[in-house]
């Protein structure tokens, strides 16, 4: 069960506030995210007490309604985009994640092309 946990707050360099979350999955697996889209997996164990929480890295992938937020594009243009190939997905059960240096590169390519997504709705249109 995913339960969105307690809703932290920052002031930011610019004096506004700035909310993190935690998000648990259970049995002391728990994500935090962070303003700017970043977040990372950490565990939390207890023993005799003693309770520590060991960071598992930054997150690999995001959701798709994450993915969208993150990158400001819509959804349909998010699925052309992986029909085309330009981002790359996996799939775990039902769920399907998005590679989030897939959407670096993405960003990358049009900065440096100084272009915007082409929305044609044919996937093998070049673009």
């Amino acid at each position: 069960m995913i339960r969105s946990m307690e809703t932290t707050s920052n002031t930011g360099s610019e004096g506004k506030a700035q909310s993190s979350r935690r998000v648990s999955f259970g049995d002391g697996l728990f994500r935090y995210e962070r303003p700017g889209g970043t977040s990372s997996w950490v565990c939390r164990v207890q023993h005799k007490g003693n309770r520590r929480d060991f960071g598992l890295g930054s997150c690999k992938t995001v959701g798709l309604e994450d993915a969208c937020r993150f990158t400001g594009i819509s959804r349909s243009t998010l699925y052309l985009l992986i029909a085309r190939g330009e981002v790359e997905v996996i799939k775990l059960g039902s769920a399907t994640l998005v590679l989030t240096e897939s959407l670096r590169q993405l960003i990358e390519r049009h900065r440096n092309a100084g272009s915007s997504l082409n929305t044609n709705t044919d996937p093998k249109a070049p673009g």
